[in-house]
């Protein structure tokens, strides 16, 4: 069996995001790119999708050259994640896209331009954000996909940023993903950003009523009746990967759990629970079982 393949390119940024979990790897090295090319080279024989994770990739000087060696490496798919902000230039966004890269991967974190900004500490990221969709839409790229990392200061924007691209067919979908842990602050930090679950539940369940959501490291067991039927679609949100090679799989066993309540529920064996630094800080009392 073939999987997709994870290839890393550093963690060096251009945004510095109040929830960031790679602060603290930015003092090392990236790979170079000899480094990065024996990688893909070595993987080939894994997996036909590759994707390219770490920080900003496109701020590497050799971002084209590494795209264009997957493809002479012959994997078909190219993925990564970007704020967007080196796409803004169209001939740059242009360029990405012809040298192969098809699955690109976009942060963002609200609606306001004021709420993103303030989440990625970059005046004007929102708007050079925007322009670098629109830029690789115009370049034909084959799939575009919206992140939004849900917290605090940006979970009652998730309806509005629904309802941006719920006609937009060059989107693939947008997923909105709570918070991943932050083990490097204290609990006064972790609770100025993190949001209490039960607190975003009406503001998931309304943009759940557009199509192309998902929802991510949120136990479908905070819902009612009602918002688990209507968030049904979005089965992602409580689907462990099914890859057990997959970097995703290793993470979710390493950082999620199951809280007590957990014990009683018909869906544990489809549920990786919630994030074990959430539980320490907030409890489970959250956490209602199915039966």
């Amino acid at each position: 069996m073939k999987h997709k393949v994870s290839i890393p390119i550093g963690n060096a940024c251009n945004s510095n995001c109040l929830f960031c979990m790679a602060r603290e790897q930015r003092k090392y090295a990236p790979p170079s790119f000899q480094e990065v090319v024996s990688a893909v080279f070595a993987s080939r024989v894994k997996g036909r999708e590759v994707e390219l994770f770490g920080g900003e990739f496109l701020l590497r000087r050799d971002a084209l050259s590494i795209i264009l060696s997957c493809r002479r490496a012959g994997f078909t798919s190219i993925s990564f994640g970007t704020n967007g902000r080196m796409l803004a230039n169209p001939d740059f966004a242009k360029a990405v896209v012809k040298a192969g890269a098809d699955n690109i991967n976009f942060s963002l974190h609200g609606f306001r331009s004021e709420t993103h900004d303030a989440i990625t500490r970059r005046p004007g990221s929102h708007a050079l954000l925007l322009k670098g969709i629109r830029n690789v839409i115009n370049a034909g790229a084959k799939h575009v996909r919206i992140i939004f990392v849900i917290t605090k200061l940006n979970y009652r924007e998730m309806p509005a940023v629904a309802g941006m691209f719920k006609n937009r067919k060059e989107v693939d979908n947008i997923a909105f993903n709570f918070v991943r842990p932050m083990e490097y602050f204290s609990p006064e930090e972790y609770r100025a950003i993190v949001p209490r679950m039960t607190d975003i539940v009406p503001f998931l369940q309304e943009a759940a009523v557009f199509p192309k959501t998902q929802f991510r490291y949120i136990p479908p067991c905070i819902f009612d009746k009602k918002g688990r039927r209507a968030t049904h679609a979005a089965r992602e949100m409580y689907d462990s990967p099914k890859d057990k090679h997959s970097n995703m799989f290793n993470y979710l066993k390493e950082n999620m759990a199951h809280g007590k309540p957990c014990g009683k529920c018909s869906k544990i064996q489809l549920c990786p629970g919630g994030w074990k630094t959430y539980l320490a800080i907030y409890g489970d009392a959250e956490l209602r079982p199915f039966h």
